[in-house]
């Protein structure tokens, strides 16, 4: 009796070190939404969007980048669910709270950005659209 015991409990212990455990995970809901592959062009990024939220004294720049953080998150997501490019970081100082945007076009980009930075808590001063960030901006819009 005390042999078979001591072979069940070998058994048990051999089975749950060679991972012979059964998950039984929930099924997927049957409106599960449809996730689509972000599509990428071919090639480097090269393009930039900088967008300025320019106030004049630090304490006003810091407060927009707290406001910012939600739209900031929003811009980036909806950049890379169309493959168009993503945020690269942000810059604080001089009365200003920068945000950098890399991708394949900056036209389409800020395309996308447009309309979510429309909504944000704080309304940018300026934005800039480079080829690359050697030269000088390739344009600029102000509000």
């Amino acid at each position: 009796m005390k042999r078979l015991l001591l072979v069940a409990i070998a058994a048990a212990v051999a089975a749950a070190l060679t991972g012979c455990v059964t998950l039984f995970l929930p099924s997927e809901p049957e409106s599960a939404p449809e996730l689509r592959e972000p599509q990428t062009p071919a090639g480097e990024p090269e393009d930039w969007v900088i967008v300025y939220y320019e106030s004049g004294s630090d304490d006003e720049a810091m407060a927009a980048m707290d406001a910012l953080l939600d739209t900031e998150l929003a811009a980036d997501e909806a950049l890379v669910a169309d493959g168009l490019g993503w945020i690269d970081g942000n810059e604080f100082g001089q009365g200003s709270y920068d945000l950098y945007f890399i991708g394949y076009d900056h036209d389409e980009m800020w395309a996308v950005l447009e309309p979510i930075l429309a909504t944000a808590p704080v309304k940018w001063t300026r934005v800039e659209f480079w080829d690359d960030l050697d030269g000088e901006a390739k344009a600029e819009l102000t509000q």
